[in-house]
């Protein structure tokens, strides 16, 4: 009985102990980080907490950094870098130096690409950078998407973006056969409603006159209707069907 007593206190013991190591170690497991830029009244973001300096040294532990340093918290239309730091090791050393001076113009064809850096959307094409040797990635709608070092990038360059080729049978809503289809239909649904319209009025001056020939007139706009509205029903069931099943 007295050896499981002891047993029984030993454990929660032995567990107090072994947080506690390991939450020195972890507290221990840290990196120095050295950021500098060259401007006097820079801000510096690391995962959204805020320090203002130009100059600062860090101890981070380990993990993913997202870092944005903007030129100046007073100045309008400061210029804003961001950078992406990942700390493997523990008591491992990082300088970062960030120039404002160093900007670069990424310009493509066709313009307005949106581009990311590390999945942060940064602007759309032609955009002013200022940053180092990241990698950042042009995208636009119906293009590839294509990564360039921001390094490789000159005022003269322009990043070219290749064009996705479509399969125009998946594309119907593009074709000729659609917009005759549509087209028509509208045409159609037009000659339809008109005619019916035009025999309604004749109707009305045949109950006022009696006269015949306002009688004929009815049943041939009718008939002229009738067929104008069975051929846009047939439209219809032509556009259904290449949007259901092709």
């Amino acid at each position: 009985m007295i050896a499981i007593k002891n047993r029984l206190i030993a454990q929660p013991i032995v567990v107090m102990i072994i947080f506690v190591f390991t939450n020195i170690w972890s507290q221990e497991c840290v990196s120095e980080v050295h950021i500098k830029t060259n401007a006097h009244n820079s801000i510096i973001e690391i995962n959204e907490n805020v320090l203002i300096a130009s100059d600062t040294t860090l101890s981070l532990n380990r993990g993913v950094y997202q870092l944005k340093i903007k030129e100046s918290k007073v100045k309008w239309g400061s210029r804003t870098i961001l950078d992406t730091m990942n700390i493997v090791n523990c008591d491992e050393q990082f300088f970062r130096e960030y120039h404002f001076d160093s900007e670069r113009m990424i310009t493509s064809n066709p313009t307005d690409a949106d581009v990311y850096l590390n999945g942060i959307f940064m602007g759309r094409t032609p955009l002013i950078y200022s940053g180092n040797n990241e990698t950042l990635l042009l995208s636009k709608k119906y293009f590839e998407s294509k990564s360039i070092r921001s390094s490789d990038v000159s005022g003269k360059m322009v990043v070219s973006l290749k064009q996705i080729e479509f399969n125009s049978e998946t594309e119907f809503s593009e074709t000729i056969l659609f917009k005759v289809l549509f087209g028509s239909a509208v045409i159609l649904g037009s000659t339809a409603a008109y005619l019916k319209i035009e025999a309604d009025r004749n109707y009305d001056k045949y109950l006022e006159t009696q006269d015949k020939k306002y009688l004929n007139t009815v049943n041939s706009l009718d008939l002229y209707s009738g067929i104008a509205f069975g051929a846009l029903q047939i439209n219809f069931g032509v556009l259904i069907y290449k949007f259901i099943f092709e």
